[in-house]
């Protein structure tokens, strides 16, 4: 079969940090945070929701590489009204569901009002915090690239982890800014491209997650507690661990052709992907906790339960970007 030249390690990245959300999502939703910290099994589900826990700052490394020449005019804000149907079609399912099937006893004012505050689908915080980001961008470029020297864009992105990532040394509001840390860290890698080896960097992203994992399980047992959440996604260990994942993977040349055919539109469908995942574990995890009595138990059938939630989640954000092309076309062939 014939293949073609492409730069695939972005569309890599974004598929895995889509495989990564749901990942997190299956410790979420099996229990994991209220059971004790015990036991082989529970360290490996430790070292794994630490891997997992890479997702957002993925996508948001991601952003900042590819987004960093983006410049404030009519064109820029092309993506943004896709974003929010997509997002409002998804969620007003949502409602629905949550109204009549899952009976959350959910009312149509509170569902409503919901769409607004960006909780009817509760993964819907990362599309309301994108979207802030997305209206910042030019604005930052402008930051960014008025920088004259490499030394200059380092202090900058160094201030960020200092503030974002290091809280114990600063007021904690400031913890939240996480988003312009890991965007201007893509924004950088993509200026100047990392050349240490990928072992180095992978040796050093198995040191932090090994790292992050001991201080959790550790610490948690000392305080006879669960899981100890030691900090959020601009934490600095995972701001490290998410780098190191990202300049791992994200200049590798993909050129087979059917691997780039599977890579290509999950990366494009990483949004619907995400809400509708919200659905299928609302469907699915209901089902599945009843044949186990704990997470670790849940835990060897990880390699069952996630793929399906994501094949079906991919199958179904499918079938909604084709119906939203095809109204889209339809509207414009009447409209001429």
């Amino acid at each position: 079969m014939k293949t073609i030249n492409r730069v695939g390690g972005i569309d890599l990245v974004k598929c895995i940090a889509i495989l990564f959300v749901i990942s997190v999502h299956f410790f979420f939703n099996n229990g994991f945070y209220t059971e004790p910290m015990q036991g082989a099994k529970m360290f490996i589900a430790t070292f794994l929701r630490w891997l997992f826990y890479t997702c957002v700052p993925l996508f948001i490394l991601t952003t900042g590489y590819l987004m960093r020449n983006k410049e404030l005019n009519k064109k820029y804000y092309k993506p943004l009204p896709k974003i929010i149907i997509t997002y409002l079609i998804i969620s007003v399912v949502t409602l629905i569901l949550r109204r009549y099937y899952f009976q959350d006893g959910l009312t149509w004012r509170e569902g409503i009002k919901g769409l607004f505050f960006f909780n009817t689908n509760e993964y819907a915080w990362y599309v309301n915090m994108y979207i802030g980001l997305f209206l910042l961008i030019p604005f930052l470029n402008v930051l960014y690239n008025n920088l004259q020297t490499q030394n200059g864009k380092l202090i900058l992105i160094l201030s960020l982890v200092l503030l974002s990532g290091v809280p114990i040394l600063m007021p904690n509001y400031w913890k939240i800014i996480y988003p312009l840390t890991y965007y201007f860290i893509g924004a950088y890698i993509n200026e100047y491209p990392i050349k240490t080896g990928k072992s180095y960097v992978v040796l050093l992203a198995f040191a932090v997650l090994l790292t992050e994992t001991m201080i959790s399980f550790f610490a948690s047992i000392i305080k006879n507690v669960p899981f100890i959440w030691y900090g959020d996604y601009g934490i600095l260990s995972n701001v490290i661990l998410s780098t190191c994942f990202f300049v791992a993977l994200y200049d590798i040349k993909i050129q087979n052709a059917i691997l780039n055919f599977i890579l290509i539109p999950i990366s494009k469908l990483t949004l619907e992907i995400y809400l509708i995942s919200y659905l299928i574990d609302r469907l699915v995890y209901p089902q599945i906790k009843q044949f186990f009595s704990s997470s670790t138990e849940m835990l060897p059938y990880y390699v069952v339960i996630v793929p399906f939630i994501f094949l079906i989640s991919v199958l179904l954000a499918i079938i909604l970007n084709f119906t939203q092309k095809k109204i889209f076309t339809y509207r414009r062939k009447k409209d001429k």
